[in-house]
């Protein structure tokens, strides 16, 4: 009589196994995206646009080709990982600009992770200035700023938060300057904040450009939440192939 096949179930169970230990093994992502229009796609809906009183200038919504700044005509670079449009403050004399996008974190415990691209071509051959955000001011003020702030004060510098990028420029490096990206993640309690990219110029010509903004929260299980089951898996398939196996073995 032919023997029976015992090795086909301790096969199926190890598949089964190795297919649990797989996908436990991947992170369990839900991540909720907080930023609306982050690629400046849909023009600069969702973002509030804010110009110190006496600017010139503000930040523009301008094409991804890599041309001429729209006021001051100073040449920036393309940007390979965005799409057609982005925001870029650009003047033909001092000013204080900020662009901001309010978002919320409903509960405690979240991931929070952001994301941003920009440049910032300081032409002026001074270098950065960190003085505030007020251009009016006989003090020299030069430089841009990403940040995370609360309030309604566009130019505060008083509810910062969490700073992202400055103050300062891509000086010294040689203008225009290439797109950088910026990631990172953040500690923050449950509550309302806005995500601000400011420029403030009195001395020259500073062009901060943006694109690709993103903040999100989620959560994720980590790759050591599936060891436990790595082992149970292993124990209950190597019993399993032992009681077969002594199932089958012939009378002495």
């Amino acid at each position: 009589m032919p023997a029976f096949n015992t090795s086909r179930p301790v096969l199926s169970l190890g598949a089964f196994f190795a297919f649990a230990i797989y996908s436990a093994s991947q992170p369990s992502q839900a991540v909720t995206e907080l930023i609306t229009n982050g690629n400046f796609e849909a023009g600069l809906s969702g973002w509030t646009r804010s110009d110190q009183l006496g600017s010139d200038g503000t930040y523009f919504l301008v094409p991804n080709s890599g041309g001429i700044a729209p006021s001051s005509g100073q040449p920036f670079q393309l940007n390979p990982a965005g799409g057609n449009l982005f925001a870029m403050t650009d003047s033909q004399g001092p000013g204080s600009h900020s662009l901001t996008q309010a978002f919320t974190i409903p509960n405690p415990g979240a991931v929070v992770s952001y994301s941003f691209q920009m440049f910032a071509n300081n032409w002026a051959v001074t270098g950065d200035a960190n003085n505030g955000r007020n251009f009016d001011t006989p003090t020299l003020v030069q430089n841009a700023v990403v940040d995370i702030i609360t309030g309604s004060d566009p130019f505060t510098t008083a509810n910062v938060i969490a700073v992202l990028f400055g103050p300062g420029s891509d000086f010294p490096n040689p203008n225009p300057n290439p797109w950088k990206t910026y990631t990172g993640t953040l500690p923050l309690n449950p509550g309302a904040y806005q995500i601000r990219f400011a420029e403030t110029d009195n001395v020259n010509i500073f062009n901060h450009g943006v694109d690709n903004v993103s903040i999100s929260i989620g959560a994720e299980v980590p790759l050591p939440a599936a060891l436990p089951l790595l082992a149970t898996g292993l124990g209950a398939l190597g019993l399993f192939g032992w009681r077969r196996k002594k199932k089958a073995a012939p009378l002495g």
